[in-house]
């Protein structure tokens, strides 16, 4: 009953958003509209955004993803009424406010989005610092850069995710020093945004990472190293073939494999290991690593993989057959 009631309103929406100007479909196109005319789509608009917020208030979690997305869409005739949400209860109310003022994406919009960092949730905080990330202006930098001395972590890595999104150079200097934060999910978030950013001043910073007792630090390591455009030194990742966590062993082969092949005798020893994991049963997790690997790379690797046809071990024997005959290896035809 409630959906057949929205109907009017949510064809009246759609209507008035064909009609609209330019900017109103696509508000970075054009130029914002003057305050007469934004004082008449608000009024326009006035029944609907009371709607709106009655969802962002009381309504679920899929109403009120909703109502974000059609408040974004009205775009800055619903800026003032989300403006005055800022002392509103309950805290998802602001929250979901803070969103919507993402969703519009627009400069005027930045001084109130910027206002909901002094709210007492984290969690209004949070969103204010990711919506952020969609801004690239002075300002919604400087407040993200003052967000990352939040006292709640989850704030600082909403902050340094748009940070990071944003590629700032002016952030790199507050980034490197939250590398060494002893909160884990504050260093891994300002590693990850080392990685993204992928600036030349943080690959000293990066290398050691290939050493770091985490393994998901050390396959951080990894991206970072090769960098963005895939141009760093390989050979960089050669260590990691003999990686205690064989993930990071198969990561560090995806990536080494295309670009040195097999001419280097780590590389054949670790492609070897991994075919003697063939003998182990299907329920073992170094099996599925192995064969799923080793499926992928049939091609590039059919020389040891037709010597697996003569293994010991009846099982890597089979496997290996089953791999060359399944990925139609031209070069195993005489071994088959």
């Amino acid at each position: 009953a409630r959906m057949l009631s929205l109907r009017p309103a949510v064809l009246a929406l759609a209507f008035l958003l064909s009609v609209a100007p330019a900017w109103a479909q696509d508000p970075r196109a054009e130029a914002l509209p003057g305050e007469a005319e934004l004082r008449e789509l608000e009024a326009t608009f006035a029944v609907r955004l009371t709607e709106l917020v009655e969802m962002l208030r009381a309504g679920n979690e899929l109403d009120r993803g909703a109502a974000v997305e059609e408040l974004g869409r009205i775009g800055l005739p619903a800026h003032r009424t989300l403006a005055g949400l800022a002392d509103q209860e309950p805290w998802e109310l602001r929250c979901a406010a803070v969103q919507a003022l993402a969703k519009i994406g627009l400069s005027p919009v930045l001084p109130t989005l910027r206002a909901y960092f002094k709210d007492a949730n984290w969690s209004v905080r949070e969103a204010v610092a990711a919506g952020l990330g969609r801004f690239r202006d002075a300002a919604g930098r400087d407040a993200l850069l003052a967000a990352l001395d939040d006292p709640v972590w989850r704030v600082k890595v909403a902050a340094l995710e748009a940070l990071a999104a944003r590629r700032e150079p002016s952030a790199l200097g507050r980034i490197l020093a939250l590398a060494d934060s002893a909160d884990e999910d504050v260093r891994y978030a300002a590693l990850e945004a080392l990685v993204a950013f992928d600036p030349p001043e943080a690959k000293a910073r990066l290398l050691p990472l290939l050493a770091d007792a985490d393994p998901e630090v050390r396959r951080l390591g990894m991206r970072g190293v090769l960098g963005r455009d895939g141009n760093g030194d390989p050979r960089a990742l050669l260590p990691l073939l003999r990686d205690a966590h064989l993930g990071v062993r198969i990561e560090a082969l995806q990536a080494v494999l295309p670009r040195l092949g097999l001419e280097l005798p780590e590389m054949l020893a670790a492609v070897e290991e991994l075919i003697g994991f063939l003998a182990l049963p299907p329920y073992d997790p170094r099996y599925a690593y192995a064969s799923g690997f080793l499926e992928q790379h049939a091609q590039a690797l059919s020389q040891p993989l037709c010597r697996g046809l003569r293994h010991a071990d009846p099982g890597v024997r089979r496997e290996a057959m089953r791999i060359l005959s399944d990925r139609r290896v031209e070069a195993a035809g005489p071994d088959l």
